[in-house]
């Protein structure tokens, strides 16, 4: 179930097929005569960084936390609406880089095509190609250069689209059963926010926008049996026996100056713009010389490896069909079949979105975006999903203009020391809160989030340079709350126990790192933990969350496009599997904590536990069958581990990298 295909073309932008890698993506439409290729670029951003910290705020705190403990909540409403807001609404937006149009024509002369027949659309998840394929009448014979006076015949038409793994572009591949008929006409469109859009070549065409950050999207295209030819800002080719047309989107973002001043340089837009389309073309030149079955082949290699790394297989998923419209009406979003396709599906989008990455896509729907300004907190980068939302490879520069701006809110908002950042954020590192006239709190978490994050990147892979190098995010927050919990404001059990994982966070990582000199700020910490008080008695205190298997969503019921939080998805989904902890150089991992009845039997292989481990597990009727951990050679890893399986705990220790689980457990288990 590594394939899910439809019988028709999308209806809307959320029935489209996405492809990425990282830094590109589109969502294919896959329609036979007016196919839209709607694409994305992780630096495609509706402004330059803008301060948005309000000053007042910090006059009316003491005022605010007086009124909340009398009760007087309209006064409260009231003031933080008139105080606390930013003084600009939002921070930049993540954007749409606008659409591909193609018009395909049956023959010269512009003659459209009639009803197709034997449509399919189809992605795979393990090579991230979205295949269109269908046959349609032609009004000439297919012998028609050499023949007059002869009826039409059927000709078999298939489309290929990816984001090249190893070339970073676009690529769409068309091709017929019959030579020399393609004919299309293609164009790039963005609505309003279009500053020019140019034929730069005969092959080649460019839309270029300065409203935000200053960008250029650019095709080109390359055929065979044909000719290529450009008309006012159009791509035009006839009589094709195949065709290859080669998109990049490329920003200002990825100018030094330009990045290094937060889009706030003296540069014109539009010499930034044409500066970005200096990058494209190069990168186009670059890709358009290579075969295209070479590069195709790369790309399958690179991202099949990539997404394998990790599989679930459910031993009852026997389903033949994969069409999304017959899974939809036999209401099988509760059996084994469709849990695994949802699994490879929510695997497939995190791994498109995450590869290679310099900025990660907004929290909502990832990498993918068609619009210019979504409700908030759709079009920003969720603080809150960090641990599903990226890698740590890719967090360093964003976290440090996160901390650079999270240390002037801290200081301009609240008139206190330390780093503070509301939950989302922007590619300049945006940490002022968004506008909401329903805002019920003050508190900053997102810094919080941040700092467990740096955590629990480290507990998975026990990078201590990683960990030392943001260690100073962590420090500072915690210097924020000490002096926020100072002032004795009012805060929920839920406000409460994130601050507490603040300071237990802070503690862990000094261990961690054995910093002797931090000694006294580890005792502070633990003070301030200490005086956290009343914390609830839910989930707290429990060293194991006993939770069951994410089953299906009930998005899938109506759309199967879950774009967003794929990776919380997947995260939630092997909870029911595995759960690990890390603390004290001893790796805590619980196997099968909450399997759902769609989970009866399987096998889930390659997935990353703490302490630097890989887990393959295979369990039958509810009971584990086989389980082993290994390590990667000549990296470091947790040398003793605890294994909890039905309530009761097991002592192991490796042997040359490697663990059979089977061999820790009694013989009547």
């Amino acid at each position: 179930m590594k394939t899910i295909c439809s019988k028709s073309p999308a209806q809307n932008w959320e029935q489209a097929f996405p492809v990425g890698n990282g830094r590109l993506g589109a969502m294919v439409w896959g329609n036979p005569a007016h196919e839209v290729i709607q694409l994305n670029e992780e630096s495609i951003w509706s402004s330059s960084f803008i301060d948005r910290n309000n000053p007042s705020c910090r006059k009316s705190l003491q005022k605010i936390n007086a009124f909340v403990k009398e009760g007087r909540n309209a006064e409260v409403q009231d003031l933080i609406h008139n105080c606390f807001n930013p003084i600009v609404k939002n921070h930049a937006m993540y954007q749409t880089a606008g659409e591909l149009h193609i018009d395909f024509f049956l023959a010269e002369g512009a003659v459209p095509y009639s009803e197709c027949s034997g449509y399919k659309r189809s992605l795979d998840f393990e090579t991230g190609v979205a295949n269109t394929t269908f046959t349609s009448e032609s009004p000439l014979p297919s012998t028609a250069i050499f023949s007059s006076g002869m009826r039409g015949s059927s000709i078999e038409y298939y489309r290929d689209v990816f984001v090249s793994q190893t070339q970073d572009v676009v690529i769409i591949h068309i091709g017929a059963s019959t030579p020399k008929s393609i004919h299309l006409r293609a164009s790039l469109e963005r609505g309003n926010y279009v500053s020019k859009a140019i034929a730069l070549a005969d092959d080649t065409i460019a839309l270029q926008d300065t409203h935000g950050i200053p960008f250029t999207l650019m095709a080109t295209a390359v055929c065979s049996g044909g000719r290529v030819k450009t008309s006012g800002a159009n791509l035009i080719v006839d009589s094709a026996d195949e065709v290859v047309i080669y998109i990049d989107v490329q920003s200002a973002w990825r100018k030094g100056s330009y990045n290094m001043k937060k889009g706030n340089v003296h540069s014109s837009q539009n010499s930034l713009a044409t500066w970005s389309s200096d990058f494209a073309l190069k990168k186009l030149c670059f890709a358009s010389s290579c075969e295209y079955s070479d590069s195709y082949k790369e790309h399958v290699s690179e991202f099949s490896e990539l997404f394998n790394q990790e599989k679930l297989t459910l031993d009852s998923a026997e389903e033949s069909s994969i069409f999304i419209e017959d899974i939809l009406s036999k209401s099988m979003e509760k059996t084994s079949f469709a849990n695994e396709l949802f699994w490879n599906w929510c695997r497939y989008l995190h791994v498109s979105s995450l590869k290679k990455n310099e900025v990660p896509g907004p929290g909502y729907w990832g990498l993918w975006n068609n619009s210019f300004d979504s409700p908030q907190g759709r079009s920003g980068i969720s603080l809150v999903l960090l641990n599903f939302a990226m890698g740590q490879e890719l967090s360093s520069a964003l976290l440090k203009r996160v901390y650079k701006n999270g240390k002037k809110t801290a200081r301009v908002m609240f008139g206190m020391e330390g780093f503070a950042a509301f939950d989302s954020t922007d590619l300049w590192g945006d940490s002022a809160p968004l506008a909401d006239g329903n805002k019920e709190s003050i508190v900053p978490l997102g810094g919080i989030k941040i700092a467990l994050f740096i955590k629990d990147c480290y507990e998975r892979t026990l990078d201590a340079k990683f960990l030392r190098k943001n260690f100073y995010v962590i420090k500072s927050a915690c210097e924020f709350f000490a002096e926020f919990l100072g002032r004795d404001f009012v805060l929920s059990d839920e406000e409460k126990n994130l601050i507490a994982s603040l300071f237990d966070c802070a503690i862990s990582c000094c261990g961690y790192l054995k910093l002797e000199d931090k000694k006294s700020d580890a005792e502070k910490w633990k003070a301030m933990r200490a005086s956290i008080s009343a914390l609830p008695n839910d989930e707290g205190g429990k060293t194991s969350k006993q939770k069951k298997a994410k089953e299906f969503p009930a998005v899938f019921e109506n759309e199967f496009s879950p774009l967003f939080f794929a990776g919380k998805c997947l995260s939630q989904m092997n909870s029911g599997i595995v759960q690990s902890e890390y603390k004290d150089g001893v790796v805590r991992i619980e196997l099968l904590p909450g399997l759902s009845s769609a989970w009866k039997s399987g096998r889930l292989e390659g997935v990353r536990v703490k302490g630097n481990l890989i887990l393959n597990i295979e369990w039958k009727d509810g009971n584990l069958k086989a389980a082993d951990l290994k390590a990667m050679p000549a990296s470091r890893h947790a040398e003793s581990v605890i294994v909890v399986y039905k309530g009761k705990s097991y002592e192991a220790a490796f042997n040359e990298n490697s663990l059979d689980i089977l061999n820790v457990l009694p013989t009547t288990i």
